[in-house]
């Protein structure tokens, strides 16, 4: 990781193992709260540029619709790393030239959670 709130682009490939949705909760006064939808958390198993095994990718909803991205599937792309380590969950940001590189099967017997289709919207969660 470099400090100094310094990113760097990095190359990565792997696994979707598990997929959460990504949002903030600002609290202002006592009781007024907000929330933000930002997108998706894809935690991946496979390997970066920086060495990583397991690691998570934040995506933006409009690129898990373009993608149509799911568990079990194998993809790559970049993203930067993490600006601000006290704040940011995910390992890498602002991801980009996302590809799918394999599929599992697309006959898979989805009987209870976690389910491997794609995550409803946004604005379903």
């Amino acid at each position: 990781m470099i400090s100094g709130n310094v990113s760097t682009k990095v190359e990565w490939e792997g696994k979707i193992v598990s997929i959460q949705p990504r949002t903030r909760v600002w609290r202002y006064l006592i009781d007024n709260r907000t929330h933000y939808h930002l997108g998706y958390n894809f935690f991946v198993e496979g390997c970066s540029s920086e060495d990583k095994n397991e690691f998570v990718v934040a995506i933006s909803e409009k690129q898990l619709l373009k993608g149509l991205f799911r568990i079990g599937d194998v993809i790559k792309g970049t993203a930067w790393t993490k600006k601000y380590e006290e704040r940011e969950f995910a390992d890498y940001y602002r991801a980009g030239s996302l590809k799918l590189v394999d599929r599992e099967d697309d006959n898979l017997e989805i009987t209870s959670p976690p389910w491997v289709m794609m995550p409803p919207s946004m604005q379903v969660l």
